[in-house]
């Protein structure tokens, strides 16, 4: 697949065809399942693993030798939207990995992993793409105290979930918007990284050679961030001269062909408090859509930027604390006379996770809020604050689980609620029933996609 552009396939009956792919997917995968060999399988955790509210970008180092084939997670779903004003009516969702793994005691390890992704919507937008991709694949070597890593690779900084602000130079999927987890909007990025472990402490540092722009969705897909038909962009505020220009305008989704970027954090873990703070520069993944007057077009920019940050993270109020912030230059923005200019910004979160009354039940809010140095009027909002979070409790002795996300904007009508009642009594299974509800005023994500609220069934195996 070129991931660096946009899976534009069409074709005439998707639904039979997407279920078509999707089986055959389904069987190949299986296929390969029956043929997964472990030839030895003695590993050991990591005496250098994650610290409580270290963040998610440490890896275990295994101590196992020799080579194994396997798979990751299958994940399947079916939808069915549930507003008339939706550009369509249905939704399907494939998506696995296949990886195969060799370690050398003590030094070496290898990894190559290919993924693939199934999208389909039809009864209105004909959507309809079987892709595959590259999984983490890389070589790495591992020293007493250090290892460095060559290859593609999922690197996701900082410490607040769903929106960490110091996560400047990952790969954003935003293929299915934000409906799914953090880890499953992600890409792989070819990239180089050494890693420094001293005492309670961490140097990373991270170079990316060629820059990969976020993975969109279809242009004809309702998950795409200019909708044509009503005239409004992803995040800017709709005027009646700037729906117009919208609908009229042609798309040029070109991209950069350069380096990605580099970047370095540090970290530590004290006596009941870990803190890390970041240096980067490079571009964000996701496109900022700019239109030009001049040749009536909308366009892609990726601008360059170099940013600073930190995180930290401790215990407090019953539960752990965790607070984040990221300063950028050469922020993308758009006058209210429909100009290009860049700007400085800051955003932060603030987050309380907990576990009510030391139950299995997990509660995770977070404060989030952005805001940009700007001294002329902006179609963009020039600040926002918003509060999300999840709900996770185990039910039934933990036969069952319910999951509730959630994200409402301080600063506007803006809403996010994905309700999911998930089966999970047999063992690497999850069958589950979600809800993803949007709402909100023009200019909002919850406004952008308030027709796209839909129902789903789905069915994860952990192979």
């Amino acid at each position: 697949m070129e991931h660096c552009k946009l899976p534009m396939n069409r074709r005439r009956n998707p639904i039979a065809k997407g279920l078509l792919l999707a089986t055959a997917f389904t069987a190949s995968l299986a296929a390969a399942a029956d043929q997964t060999v472990r030839i030895i399988d003695d590993s050991e955790p990591d005496t250098r693993g994650p610290t409580p509210g270290a963040g998610n970008d440490d890896r275990g180092v295994t101590d196992a030798t020799g080579l194994s084939v396997s798979l990751g997670e299958l994940w399947l779903e079916y939808g069915e939207f549930v507003r008339d004003a939706s550009g369509t009516d249905h939704l399907g969702h494939v998506r696995g990995e296949l990886a195969a793994s060799w370690v050398a005691r003590p030094h070496w390890e290898v990894r190559v992993a290919t993924r693939a992704y199934g999208y389909l919507e039809s009864g209105g937008s004909d959507v309809h793409d079987l892709a595959f991709d590259y999984g983490e694949s890389y070589v790495r070597y591992l020293g007493e105290n250090y290892r460095v890593t060559a290859g593609a690779q999922q690197v996701t900084w900082g410490r607040i979930d769903e929106f960490p602000p110091t996560d400047r130079l990952s790969t954003q999927d935003i293929s299915r918007y934000v409906i799914d987890d953090l880890e499953y909007r992600r890409r792989p990025s070819v990239a180089i990284r050494y890693e420094y472990f001293w005492a309670d402490s961490k140097l990373d540092l991270l170079a990316v050679p060629r820059f990969r722009a976020a993975e969109l969705p279809d242009r004809d897909s309702v998950w795409f961030p200019v909708n044509q038909s009503t005239g409004e962009v992803f995040g800017l505020r709709s005027t009646p001269l700037s729906r117009d220009l919208v609908r009229n305008a042609r798309l040029d989704l070109d991209e950069p062909d350069s380096e990605g970027g580099f970047g370095a954090r540090y970290k530590t873990t004290g006596a009941g408090l870990d803190y890390a703070i970041t240096v980067q520069k490079g571009r964000n993944s996701l496109p900022y859509f700019a239109y030009d007057p001049a040749s009536a077009t909308i366009s892609t920019r990726y601008p360059t930027s170099w940013s600073a940050g930190g995180d930290l993270a401790f215990e407090a109020l019953g539960g752990v604390v965790r607070l984040e912030a990221l300063w950028s230059a050469d922020t993308p923005v758009t006058g209210i006379d429909g100009r290009y200019a860049t700007v400085d910004s800051l955003s932060w979160g603030v987050a309380l996770e907990l576990f009510p009354g030391d139950g299995d039940g997990r509660l995770n809010l977070q404060l989030m809020g952005s805001r940009l140095d700007t001294d002329f009027p902006v179609l963009d909002r020039d600040e926002t604050y918003a509060l999300g979070g999840s709900w996770e409790l185990p039910l039934a002795r933990g036969r069952w689980r319910l999951n509730t996300r959630f994200h409402t904007g301080l600063y506007a009508s803006d809403w996010y609620l994905n309700p999911e009642l998930a089966y999970t009594a047999i063992p690497a299974t999850e069958l589950y029933l979600t809800l993803h509800h949007f709402d909100g005023s023009d200019g909002t994500p919850g406004g952008f996609h308030q027709d796209n609220s839909f129902i789903a069934v789905g069915l994860r195996l952990t192979l």
